[in-house]
C-alpha cells in the first residue's frame, strides 16, 4: 500500500477457474456501481480485470482481492497476486495504464508472489464511504 492511503479490503478470490473470473467482473461491477462508477468507466475497468484474471488462470496461489483504496480521492482498486515467472503481457499493461487511474506492476514480495494493481477513480471523494477508518 502506498503511503497516506487507507485500504478497505472487500473480498478475496481465488482465481482458480474461467468461473472464477466470472465472479470477480460481477463483484468488481457490483462494486463499481455501490461507489458511483459507471458508465464507460465502470467498463474500462471491468473489461481490463476480466483480461488481467483471465491471461494470470493457471499460476499459482492466484488471487484478486477487491477493495476501496482512499487517499484524498476513492479508487475501486483490484489487486492481483501470483507466484511463478509469468507476468501480464506488454500490450495488458499498456492497455491498462490507457485506460484506468492507476496501474501497478510491483516486484516480487518478500513472500514470492508478484502483484498487479488496478484501479478507477471512484467520483465521491473520500470520507464520504460508511467504511470504518483504520
Amino acid at each position: 500500500m502506498i503511503a497516506g492511503r487507507t485500504l478497505h479490503e472487500l473480498i478475496t478470490i481465488a482465481l482458480g477457474e474461467a468461473r472464477d473470473v466470472v465472479t470477480l467482473r460481477r463483484c468488481t461491477q457490483a462494486v463499481c456501481r455501490a461507489t458511483g462508477v459507471a458508465g464507460t468507466p465502470l467498463v474500462r475497468l471491468t473489461t481490463v480485470v476480466s483480461e488481467a484474471g483471465e491471461h494470470l488462470l493457471g499460476t499459482q496461489d492466484h488471487t484478486a482481492e477487491l477493495c476501496l483504496e482512499e487517499s484524498g480521492t476513492v479508487a475501486v482498486a483490484v489487486r492481483f497476486r501470483w507466484r511463478e515467472e509469468r507476468r501480464p503481457s506488454d500490450a495488458l499493461l499498456a492497455t491498462a495504464a490507457r485506460l484506468l487511474d492507476a496501474t501497478r506492476l510491483e516486484p516480487v514480495a518478500d513472500n514470492g508472489r508478484h502483484e498487479l494493481v488496478l484501479s478507477k477513480r471512484a467520483p465521491a471523494p473520500a470520507g464520504s464511504w460508511p467504511c470504518p477508518r483504520s
